[in-house]
């Protein structure tokens, strides 16, 4: 599309450790993102594992807009960018 655009720069927590800190119960197979807005996507716990997926504050060092989802996005740069929510306020770890 011509919405793409290459080579961004995003600081954030990085779902590991995350994953890390949480240690999801063994039956957790998926995660869902709730947003301030009222939005929920979902994504496959191994997808929000990956080693570049970043729970974002800062993009091109500066704090991420509102506009852009600030003050916290879901960047998952391997998944269609839809499923990066924007304003996240919670984190749900589902059982299959």
């Amino acid at each position: 599309t011509a919405w793409s655009r290459f080579d961004n720069t995003w600081n954030g927590v990085s779902a590991r450790h995350i994953l890390d800190l949480v240690r999801p119960r063994a039956e957790a197979t998926h995660i869902l993102f709730h947003s301030h807005d009222g939005y929920t996507t979902n994504v496959a716990l191994g997808v929000f594992a990956d080693d570049d997926v970043l729970l974002a504050h800062s993009w091109e060092g500066k704090p991420i807009t509102t506009e852009h989802g600030g003050p916290v996005r879901v960047i998952i740069p391997k998944f269609y960018f839809w499923k990066s929510a924007k304003w996240v306020k919670r984190i749900e770890f589902l059982a299959g």
